[in-house]
């Protein structure tokens, strides 16, 4: 699958985007883990995930039937990506300052993996390929005529 390891080659590539940003909140339901980092990038789960600190598997998707407490991610609030991933099949780690892991298990091709939204545009993994939509020009500024 040529194409396929190019397409996971160049997700990394806009992962990498996120390194050294800090986050700033999560946002989080019974599906989608969904991080918002100071500078307006996000970063969306659309498969199973998990955060991980060290050895110690935190919480993750379904757990305490999807409802997890906002204190939960005060751990990681605040801290940069210190480096960004993606295994072979599709799996993607986003580690933290403090060991600590952001991580999607992909679970099935019927849905995307992640979703991007960084300067670049819309960023989509799904079934291991890579769909990029890049941000709209900006719109000319007219004024309204009487």
């Amino acid at each position: 699958m040529p194409n396929q390891n190019a397409d996971l080659k160049r997700a990394e590539g806009f992962l990498r985007d996120f390194i050294g940003k800090a986050l700033a909140s999560v946002e989080c339901d019974e599906f989608h883990l969904e991080l918002l980092f100071h500078d307006g990038s996000r970063f969306r789960t659309q498969c199973s995930w998990r955060v991980i600190q060290g050895d110690s598997l935190l919480f993750g998707r379904g757990d305490i039937g999807g409802q997890i407490s906002s204190d939960a991610y005060a751990g990681i609030i605040g801290l940069k990506v210190a480096s960004a991933s993606i295994s072979t099949c599709w799996d993607t780690d986003l580690r933290f300052e403090n060991d600590y892991v952001v991580q999607t298990l992909s679970d099935t091709v019927q849905f995307e993996t992640w979703v991007v939204n960084l300067d670049a545009g819309w960023v989509i993994l799904s079934d291991g390929r890579i769909t990029v939509f890049p941000p709209a020009p900006a719109a000319p500024i007219t004024t309204p005529s009487p």
